[in-house]
């Protein structure tokens, strides 16, 4: 399964969103507080199993999965600016496959500035220590473990809005470092052709229309040089996009909330061997509350992502979910998700086709702990040979805040 959507899905089902507070529930009051500055520290605690960890076809591998996170937050409450940092580690132990065993950790910072009554100045930045599981796109099942990669960013937005119009001009940079893994026949699985740097700036214009509804656009224009003036195939990855979109943003309280946009986009290959590419753009999300104990929350993106798959210039991704959550009595929550992925890899004819379902229940038994339970089952089918797999995963979670 492809990295977003499996991080994605993580979030929707296997770790459970946020519970939906019940209009009865006590404020939360949880955290340490030292003057102006909260300390909320927290701990994450979980055990599954997955019956195909390595997402094969054939020669499936079965394996129970023990992960532990802690993490903390520390906010200001200011009256007008805000800083806000966070820090977590997560180690995770595979019991039938200790090459598996992974420590991911990450770092980041938000800073808020309002200048004025109609200016504000965000600046954002975070590192990332991560792993990708064997069996993606760019990690085949032959590695001997994951690929460690280290990401980091850096984001600063403006925003000037005087009245009804928003203006909200941006710049982002990211960095993206691949770890080299043992080959499991010997040898060494080159990531090195991976590694990249990405720079982004664009603007975002809104206008408020009487009620809750703000129109938008959205203009994006970014540039991705690769380390390696070459791949393992032999093709220059370097590579311009532009995205444009429009539609229009909701807030309506505690009924409807989200947005849509729909536009272009357009990808210059610097490699005349590798194809352009061009198509539309969609990135929405809309969370919806019928009553007060059921409520909807979709998502939907088409975009365009990175791969060396020889001969493909890029991923075309279209992603869709769905999750329903029905509070069953107080502090108890069902939940449902629904996610379908489709990729098409750009000028080397492969497309992946990825459904998965799922099942789970939240509980608040105190209010700083929080246990979670479900099933996923996860569907890859794919015109590559060897790349359609079949999973089921269980979980139980833990998770308290002091």
């Amino acid at each position: 399964m492809p990295i977003s959507l499996a991080a994605g899905l993580v979030c929707l089902a296997a770790c459970g969103a946020v519970a939906q507070p019940s209009a009865e529930a006590p404020a939360d009051r949880t955290g340490l507080r030292a003057g102006t500055i909260l300390l909320q520290p927290t701990l994450t605690l979980r055990a599954s199993y997955d019956d195909n960890i390595f997402r094969r076809e054939t020669g499936r591998k079965a394996s129970a999965i023990l992960s532990a996170r802690a993490g903390a937050t520390a906010r200001t409450d200011w009256r007008r600016h805000s800083l806000e940092v966070g820090a977590a580690v997560e180690a995770g132990r595979f019991t039938a496959s200790s090459d598996d065993n992974y420590v991911d950790a990450e770092l980041a910072a938000t800073g808020i500035l309002d200048i004025t009554r109609a200016v504000r100045f965000r600046m954002r930045a975070g590192l990332q220590r991560r792993h990708e599981r064997r069996g993606g796109d760019d990690a085949p099942t032959t590695l001997s473990g994951p690929v460690k990669e280290v990401a980091g960013y850096v984001e600063a937005t403006g925003q000037y809005a005087p009245g009804r119009l928003r203006l909200q001009p941006f710049i982002r940079f990211d960095r993206r470092d691949f770890q080299d893994r043992r080959l499991i026949g010997g040898g060494v699985g080159d990531q090195d052709d991976r590694d990249r740097q990405i720079a982004t700036g664009g603007v975002e214009v809104g206008y408020n229309l009487p009620g809750p509804l703000e129109l938008t656009a959205r203009a994006e224009l970014s540039r991705t040089d690769f380390d390696d003036a070459r791949d393992r195939g032999g093709f220059d990855r370097d590579n311009t996009r532009l995205r444009v979109l429009a539609g229009a943003r909701i807030d309506q309280a505690r009924l409807v909330s989200g947005g849509v946009q729909i536009g272009y986009q357009k990808r210059w290959s610097d490699d005349p061997a590798l194809p352009d590419f061009s198509g539309p753009a969609i990135e929405a999300e809309v969370d919806w509350r019928p009553r007060r104990y059921l409520s909807f929350a979709a998502r939907a993106r088409r975009a365009q992502e990175e791969t060396t798959i020889i001969g493909a210039s890029a991923a075309s991704v279209a992603y869709g979910d769905v999750e329903a959550t029905w509070e069953v009595q107080r502090f108890v929550d069902l939940k449902a998700v629904a996610a379908y992925e489709r990729r098409a890899f750009r000028g080397a004819g492969r497309r992946d086709k990825t459904l998965v379902l799922g099942i789970g229940a939240e509980w608040r038994a105190r209010e700083t702990t929080t246990l979670s339970a479900g099933y996923r089952y996860v569907d890859e089918n794919s015109n590559a040979p060897g790349e359609s797999s079949r999973a089921n995963l269980v979980w139980l979670a833990v998770e308290h805040r002091f």
